[in-house]
């Protein structure tokens, strides 16, 4: 299984924080044995958030390819929702994780909500959502 991270890549007010929990689900991901594309790792070491169009292309074209998405809601993000959008556009499952202490918009909750595709993952530290989603990962059958 592909799994596909999406998060903010600079700019939020916990940005640290966010990369150190980023991080973290990759490494859980990687450690089930899915391969995972991180592209936070990839935004150049300036930290500015800009991107060469040849790498954007190939974020949309990992994201196009992968099996589910596990999407970080707890930073307010346009990249991320749009990444959500494409996935529900295109089928993919989006495992949403969300800071118990974070309140989603109500079209995030009402796109998610009608999405039969989404789980929603509601988490109060990087152990808990660890648990969490590694409970859901590998609930996931296979594709034939």
């Amino acid at each position: 299984m592909t799994i596909y991270l999406s998060g903010t890549l600079t700019g939020t007010e916990n940005e640290q924080e966010s990369h150190e929990l980023e991080s973290c689900i990759a490494n859980v991901c990687k450690t089930l044995g899915f391969e995972t594309y991180f592209p936070q790792a990839e935004v150049n070491s300036t930290r500015t958030g800009t991107m060469e169009k040849s790498k954007t292309s190939i974020d949309l074209q990992k994201l196009r390819s992968s099996d589910a998405l596990i999407a970080f809601l707890s930073d307010d993000s346009f990249r991320c929702g749009a990444e959500v959008a494409i996935a529900i556009q295109l089928g993919i499952p989006i495992y949403a994780l969300l800071e118990d202490k974070d309140v989603l918009s109500n079209f995030t909750v009402e796109l998610l909500g009608d999405y039969a595709g989404a789980q929603i993952l509601i988490f109060q530290n990087t152990f808990d959502i660890a648990e969490r989603l590694v409970a859901s990962l590998t609930n996931v059958p296979e594709e034939d």
